[in-house]
This record gives structure tokens, sequence and C-alpha cells, in this order.
């Protein structure tokens, strides 16, 4: 739907968002009307609309502290974000095994815990606690380039902007 709503700002109809900043969809305007999921058409909801604005916006800690990005607009969260829709209207979404795995096995260390049952709060401290324990390992959140910048390094990276599962704001971080 954003991928309609957007395409025409680059000025060429070609189902290619290149202008995703200046793209302005809001999944809240398609409330009560009927959008593709999967081979269906459904019904989208308010609940739908919310948990899609969530995705594109990222996570944030009680306090206002982004903890992720978010997804772009564009991405198809029907297929990346595992969705399972009905006939009825109701689509679920369903666990990325990724990070259902990670936070019942690398940070609880309980292969039976329970993900229905995560709060907001509890969320945020699973993050804390993923950060605090990982973060020496596999952190990346220090995009401080400017010794290989002075040493003449170059650096190419490539982001598809669909890609449902990691977003092209995290890695535009290591651009400023």
């Amino acid at each position: 739907m954003a991928v309609r709503a957007c395409d025409a700002l680059d000025g060429v109809l070609d189902g290619i968002v290149t202008e995703i900043d200046a793209c302005e969809f809001d999944a809240f305007d398609l409330i009560g009307t009927h959008i593709p999921c999967g081979e269906e058409t459904v019904l989208l909801s308010e609940s739908s609309a919310i948990i899609a604005s969530a995705a594109w916006h990222g996570s944030f800690s009680s306090d206002g502290v982004n903890l992720w990005p978010g997804v772009d607009v564009v991405s198809n969260l029907t297929s990346s974000w595992s969705s399972q829709c009905s006939s009825n209207g109701r689509c679920n979404g369903l666990p990325i095994q990724l990070s259902s795995d990670c936070i019942r096995l690398a940070v609880k260390k309980n292969p039976g815990f329970d993900l229905n049952s995560v709060s907001h709060d509890d969320f945020v401290q699973i993050f804390q606690d993923s950060v605090n324990e990982y973060k020496s390992i596999i952190g990346t959140d220090n995009s401080n380039l400017t010794g290989f910048r002075r040493r003449g390094g170059k650096m190419l990276t490539f982001h598809g902007f669909v890609v449902g599962s990691a977003s092209r704001r995290g890695v535009g971080y290591y651009h400023h």
C-alpha cells in the first residue's frame, strides 16, 4: 500500500519508492478498508494499524529512548514479519524465529519462556539484559568511524529498502 501511495514521489511510476523519507503514508488512514494480505484481502483493523505503525516507528523505552529504529514504511509486513491472515479479517503476527529464539535461549536462558506474557516493561528489560550481556561481543551501536575516515578508509554499503528484519535507518547511523 505504501509503495502505491509513495511511488510517484521521485517522478517515476515504476513500483519503486526511492524517496522513502518523504513518504508520509499512515496505516491509520486505511482502517476499515480492504488491504492485501498474502493471497487474500482483509479489512484493516485499528489493532493492525497500531502494529504497522509500531513496526515503522521502532521500539522505545518507557522514557522515550529509541531501542530500535523500525523498518521502512515500504517494508512488506505481511511476509517479512510473518503475518497470518484469515478470511474473517484478522491478521495475527507470528514470532520471528531468530528473535524469539534469541530472547528465549540467549537472554532468558529458558527454552520454555512464554513470549506471549511479555509486557512492554518486560520487553525493555529483556532488551537491556541483552545489551548488558552481549554488547561487548556483537554491539553495533558505536558508529564512530572517525579514525577509519582519518586514515583514508572508504566504505561501500548497500541495504535494500524493503528488508523487513533489518532497518536501513540502523545502517544509516554509520554514515552520519
